[in-house]
């Protein structure tokens, strides 16, 4: 999945990998060398990103930072490189259900298990009043080792006031 892009380089961090791309963003595996924390890093595409876009991730961060859920992804920073945010985010070894490709590869309670997990995590980001408003197999990540199950990439998400 690799691109023509350049590996990330970022004050404080080992990237091992880009994991992943969009047509805004990419994202790369790594880790905090403070503490040898495994970190997920997503960027913006463009070295000269709107003002929208800027707007979508600090959106992004202020959501996910004031969530402690066990079904959302925890997020550790906001970082500024080359005026391009990254959002630094826990790496608990999963994959996107997208890139997973489980239809038709797992037994039914498997299947049922995983179906009560993302059901779970729905309702807990509902319960604090945040519509996710994007939520797809590339949204949900999954260890299948551990079975962790967490919701993704709060860019477009609102937040109800009421």
């Amino acid at each position: 999945m690799r691109s023509t892009q350049t590996i990330l380089t970022l004050s404080g961090y080992q990237i091992i990998d880009q994991i992943g791309e969009s047509s805004n963003s990419l994202i790369y595996r790594g880790y905090r060398e403070a503490d040898n924390q495994p970190v997920i890093l997503k960027t913006l595409r463009d070295a000269y990103p709107s003002p929208e876009l800027i707007a979508c991730y600090q959106r992004e961060y202020d959501i996910i930072h004031n969530l402690h859920l066990t079904g959302v992804v925890q997020i550790y920073a906001l970082e500024i490189h080359q005026q391009r945010p990254v959002l630094v985010l826990e790496d608990f070894g999963g994959s996107s259900l997208a890139q997973l490709q489980l239809a038709g590869e797992i037994e039914l309670e498997q299947f049922l298990q995983l179906g009560s997990s993302i059901v779970e995590s729905l309702r807990q980001i509902h319960a604090v009043n945040i519509i996710h408003k994007d939520i797809n197999p590339s949204k949900i990540v999954f260890n299948p080792n551990t079975k962790q199950l967490k919701i993704i990439d709060f860019g477009i998400s609102t937040v109800l006031s009421r």
